[in-house]
């Protein structure tokens, strides 16, 4: 088989993660803005930030700064799922100063101070030291660190999210007998279903340059994926195998398109891209144009 075979059989394949992982992503959107899970992961990560005093007053600081209507506004309901690190300073230096008297730093400094010890009281006394009694160096530290949470919090529901893709994916694998073991074999033995297949990669990735951007919705993407001339769904004949190795030849299958899912549509974007133009590289550049010879 030539390279320009090979290829094509990596498109087909890759292609169909692509659209597979769309479809978990579109699935998994919808799911977490109906569960809100953004919003309550981003309310614990802040609740973690800010309240790790005394037992008596747990929680306090984080009442008056998530329940802060700069915070409250931010959604229609009482869990923004977004919080700018500005607004965020703005709310915890109007709860910390909302008992003081003087200047704004004096009054953020006595709210510090009377905080219970804990984290959240030991970083901002540091924050307090390094200022120099500079209310904008003592804004840019506070929000670094606001910052530097919301970092590690998108690392959790990254992590998160990958579990719940595999895991859609492979309940998707089983359910639609989505094999990509099978699916390699057929392209494989099909230059008709490869041509097939690498047409309409380049076809929707042509109508889809940006990956993340522009994507079709649900109902489209089931449409593309019904259409793909690859092996899916079952049959009798695939029920009632008796062969064990077929059965675990088929699970590995399916495992491989779960993880292949749970790599996430950007990925298979950006990789099938790179395939494509390498593809159209390969079939050699276009014949030079006599339009301008006859001109002459």
């Amino acid at each position: 088989m030539s390279l320009g075979n090979v290829l094509n059989v990596a498109i087909g394949l890759f292609f169909t993660y692509l659209i597979l992982s769309l479809i978990s992503t579109a699935v998994h959107e919808a799911a977490a803005s109906l569960s809100l899970a953004r919003g309550r992961l981003l309310k614990h990560g802040l609740r973690r930030l800010l309240s790790d005093g005394a037992t008596g007053n747990r929680g306090a600081l984080f009442d008056k700064v998530f329940g802060h209507g700069l915070i409250q506004g931010l959604s229609r309901t009482s869990l923004p799922s977004y919080v700018p690190s500005r607004t965020f300073c703005l709310a915890l230096f109007d709860a910390l100063s909302e008992n003081g008297a003087g200047t704004l730093f004096s009054q953020i400094e006595h709210g510090i101070a009377t905080m219970p010890a804990g984290y959240a009281k030991q970083s901002l006394t540091t924050f307090l030291a390094n200022s120099g009694g500079d209310i904008a160096a003592l804004r840019a530290r506070v929000e670094s660190w606001f910052d530097d949470a919301m970092d590690r919090l998108t690392g959790t529901y990254k992590r998160w999210a990958q579990l719940i893709h595999f895991l859609f994916g492979l309940l998707v694998a089983i359910l639609f007998n989505v094999d990509s073991l099978n699916i390699t074999s057929v392209l494989w033995h099909s230059s008709d279903k490869r041509a097939a297949l690498a047409a309409q990669a380049q076809n929707f990735m042509a109508a889809h340059p940006a990956a993340g951007g522009g994507a079709p919705d649900l109902s489209s993407l089931i449409t593309q994926l019904q259409d793909l001339p690859v092996p899916l769904g079952w049959t009798q004949q695939l029920w009632h195998r008796t062969d064990l190795l077929l059965w675990l030849l088929s699970l590995a299958g399916w495992l491989v398109t779960a993880f292949a899912i749970s790599l996430g549509a950007p990925f298979w974007f950006d990789l099938l891209q790179k395939l494509l133009n390498i593809n159209v590289r390969g079939a050699g550049p276009r014949p030079a144009s006599t339009s301008g010879s006859q001109a002459s």
